[in-house]
């Protein structure tokens, strides 16, 4: 939006670092191999499993827990096959003559045996040892002179015998990482968030092989693809595996068994008996069992994205280039003369000015705008026109309804007035906008190809009239059309955005906080299964504001930050304004305030629209943070005026609550009431709860308090929760209930140090304050330790332990050992408790 200041295009590249990435994902592996290594008598372990996946990195682990259990490690590697007793040359003193295997065999077990307890004896690569090394290690661990840890590349060993050490060394499969653990082990290695699509192209393409993914990384660096602005690392253009990798995934494959790789990678899943000439079943078993080809569960063999990529067929959707949508390519068409006159809606125009719009190219769509206007005849593509003028009205900061002609009718029209409506914050039944003048179709909806649209944009709006299963029926039936039409157009690509939009705020206000969860990542999973487009910011905006709402400030942090960068690129949808101020506000939540602030220097005092809600929400927390006391909430009062005045009862009660978290309940309750009575959802009527009762200050207010707090938890607003049980200790201290002031702030220092959060609110929490003596006996306690026993630790009588205990319980308001753990004091991040 215009006013916001994009960051420098510069890209600000920090290498990979050059030590081990960190060990994530391999808790069971480790714990297995402490096990084994703590124990003298253990033969050992056979840690199996496909190149890269991090055999070698648990070996090494092995030897440093070895050494720290006392013993005497010794490593081998298995790199000389032909040569007897090779790998274990360097332990070994030299043999004069030419001995025969009976006299080499004694000679190495002697030496490796050892004056001392058994050795832990590590190998890797244990496959390709000679016979007579293995046969010495089997013998070691058998008699018990030994443990062996070994490694073993799994797809070069026969499927059916694994145990190259013999029976007595227990196998273990090391798999690949999960894909969440790949994730954070790719932001490790970047020691930073990751945007979304970046982390699933490469998380995809490594396909959980650490040594994939750190090949993939050091690529990307080294090409200057892999870049960050000071906000999440992000891959531009097409991810290639290096060649290097290209090496380590064809090594050993002969000129028949790449053609039939080649052939696989071009053709997709297929049946191995339709793969040609060269798909003979020796061919294809073998690939098979080396980890090239994969069979799915319909019998047809296929290749992973990587190798695929390493061969040259890089045609998928997550291996190129990302693209916007729709239509997929932005190549200026041409239409001859005739076609343009025999098509009255101008398609191949519009589908231009739509892939240029989408493309954020403003500056090249005065002219085909203009020659459009005044060929177009036909009521579909006046309206796509329409809907056009509409976003690009919302991207200069204007009044997007404004620009739609009234005396327009039909489906499309009423698709179009209802769609521009939504984006401009207007609530259903207010601002003259309500869909009337619609053709009849399925719930009042138009037919045909706007039926979508015209739903997806009526359950926004029906949702931001505090009407959530309304909106979440209309939402439904949105996307049912959506599956029906399978033609992608300018309004089913927005229409897409709107259920998500319309889904989110409904689940939201109808307090279903797991429903919430689920739909949000659902719709970020979806939108990541299809190739990268303009609305990867909206969804991913969503995202982040959806996390706010419930208080998991980290999500809403990399989400937030990944559409703040994504509409720096391209912003057709008129998102920066609203990403910086959502963004600013979760920086102020998290205690940031100069991360804050500079995000919202560079931005004008008055940002017009719906936008402008959440850039004076970030600006009114931000000049609270530095207030002892009630905060100046005027120009938080003024936006939610305007959002009244769009019927936007959602916006305005979420804004009047933040006045009543800030101090200022009195000023609201009366609205607050009165939206809470309109709405048909409980997240306003608690909104009004807490505001009501925090007004009128009396001997129940802190009761009354809690039960808000607790109302919210359930209904999943938990910073909300957060602030209120902070109002329910303040008025319980008030009228002289330190016991229940003591839980109330217990309950609150939760919620926050949960939600990563400090507020004003919290800031101003009396904390119960400890004495040495009374925090050793809670600390000890809350190990279950008895008063005996805390006794003879701390030497003191049994009655002064009894004593401190009960101080400690009246302090914090509990009344036993097994709320202690709880209600212990903590204090949100940066805070410091307060005396009292």
């Amino acid at each position: 939006m215009a006013g916001t200041t994009a960051p420098s295009s510069r890209p600000h590249v920090l290498a990979v670092p050059a030590g081990e990435p960190p060990l994530i994902g391999r808790a069971h592996e480790l714990a297995v191999l402490e096990q084994v290594v703590a124990d003298p008598a253990s033969p050992g372990l056979l840690l199996t499993g496909p190149l890269g996946v991090g055999r070698t990195r648990l070996l090494r682990e092995a030897s440093r827990a070895g050494r720290a259990h006392d013993r005497r490690v010794v490593h081998v590697r298995g790199n000389a096959a032909e040569v007897p007793l090779g790998p274990l040359a360097h332990l070994l003193p030299p043999v004069a003559g030419a001995p025969d295997r009976l006299f080499l065999l004694q000679h190495a077990l002697t030496a490796l045996r050892g004056d001392g307890p058994p050795a832990l004896v590590t190998v890797d690569d244990a496959h390709r040892l000679d016979e007579l090394t293995r046969t010495v290690l089997e013998t070691l661990a058998s008699a018990g002179d030994a443990t062996v840890v070994a490694t073993e590349r799994s797809e070069r060993a026969p499927v059916e015998r694994l145990r190259t050490l013999g029976d007595d060394v227990s196998p273990l499969s090391v798999g690949p990482l999960s894909d969440q653990d790949t994730e954070l082990l790719l932001a490790g290695m970047l020691g930073g968030d990751v945007e979304a699509r970046t982390a699933q192209r490469l998380c995809d393409l490594a396909g959980g092989i650490p040594l994939f993914l750190r090949e993939l990384v050091r690529s990307g660096w080294d090409s200057g693809r892999l870049t960050t602005d000071g906000g999440p690392w992000r891959w531009d253009g097409p991810v290639e595996p290096p060649r290097r990798l290209s090496g380590f995934l064809l090594a050993g494959t002969d000129a028949t068994e790449r053609l039939v790789l080649e052939r696989v990678a071009v053709s997709g899943p297929v049946d191995p008996a339709r793969i040609g000439d060269p798909g003979d079943p020796d061919t294809v078993t073998g690939l098979q069992r080396r980890g090239l080809l994969e069979l799915d569960e319909a019998g047809r063999v296929g290749v992973a994205p990587l190798l695929a990529a390493a061969l040259g067929a890089t045609g998928g959707a997550r291996a190129g280039t990302a693209a916007p949508f729709p239509p997929a390519s932005v190549v200026p068409r041409q239409a001859d003369a005739g076609a343009r006159h025999r098509d009255p809606d101008s398609r191949a125009d519009l589908e231009l000015i739509e892939d240029l719009r989408w493309q954020d190219r403003v500056e090249e769509l005065g002219p085909l705008l203009a020659d459009a206007g005044r060929r177009l005849r036909g009521p579909d593509g006046r309206a796509r026109l329409s809907l056009t003028h509409a976003l690009l009205a919302r991207r200069r900061g204007e009044v997007a309804l404004d620009t739609l002609d009234a005396a327009d009718e039909g489906p499309a029209a009423a698709a179009v007035r209802e769609a521009t409506a939504r984006l401009d914050g207007v609530a259903l039944d207010r601002g003259g906008v309500s869909g009337a003048g619609a053709a009849p179709g399925p719930g009042g909806a138009p037919g045909g190809c706007w039926s979508a649209l015209f739903l997806a944009a009526r359950a926004g709006r029906l949702a931001a009239a505090g009407r959530p299963a309304e909106a979440l029926d209309a939402a439904g039936r949105a996307g049912e059309a959506l599956a029906d039409d399978g033609a992608e157009q300018v309004e089913t690509a927005l229409a897409r955005l709107l259920v998500v939009d319309a889904e989110l705020s409904a689940l939201r206000m109808a307090g279903r906080p797991d429903d919430l969860e689920r739909a949000a990542d659902e719709a970020h999973h979806r939108n990541l299964a299809s190739p990268g487009w303009a609305g990867d910011a909206w969804l991913s905006w969503q995202h982040g504001r959806t996390a706010l709402a419930r208080g998991d400030l980290e999500l809403a942090g990399r989400r937030l930050a990944e559409a703040r960068a994504g509409t720096t690129q391209r912003d057709p949808l008129a998102l920066s304004a609203d990403c910086v101020g959502s963004l600013a506000l979760v920086h102020v939540l998290r205690g940031d305030l100069a991360a804050a602030a500079e995000l919202l220097d560079p931005v004008p005092d008055r940002v017009p629209g719906p936008a402008g809600a959440a850039m004076e929400r970030a600006r009114t927390w931000l000049r609270a943070a530095g207030v002892t006391g009630a905060a100046p909430v005027r120009p938080l009062l003024a936006v939610a005026r305007e959002a009244a005045a769009r019927g936007d009862l959602v916006t305005e009660a979420v804004l009047l609550h933040d006045v009543a978290r800030l101090g200022r309940p009195a000023a609201v309750a009366d609205r607050l009431r009165t939206l809470a009575e309109r709405a048909r959802a409980p997240l306003p009527r608690l909104f009004a709860a807490h505001a009501g009762a925090a007004a009128v200050q009396d001997a129940r207010t802190g009761a009354r308090l809690d039960r808000v707090s607790a109302e919210l938890v359930t209904a999943g607003a938990r910073l909300d929760a957060a602030d209120v049980a902070a109002a329910a200790a303040a008025a319980h201290r008030r009228c002289g209930e330190r016991r229940r002031s003591a839980a109330s702030a217990a309950r609150a220092t939760e919620l926050a140090a949960a939600c990563g959060a400090r507020t004003p609110a919290l800031d101003r929490l009396v904390r119960p304050r400890l004495t040495t003596r009374e925090r050793e006996v809670a600390a000890l306690a809350a190990e279950g330790a008895s008063n005996a026993e805390m006794a003879r630790a701390l030497v003191l009588s049994v009655r002064t332990v009894e004593t401190h205990l009960g101080h400690v319980y009246a302090k914090l308001g509990i009344g036993s050992r097994a709320e202690l753990g709880g209600a212990l004091p903590t204090s949100p991040p940066g805070a410091v408790p307060s005396a009292g």
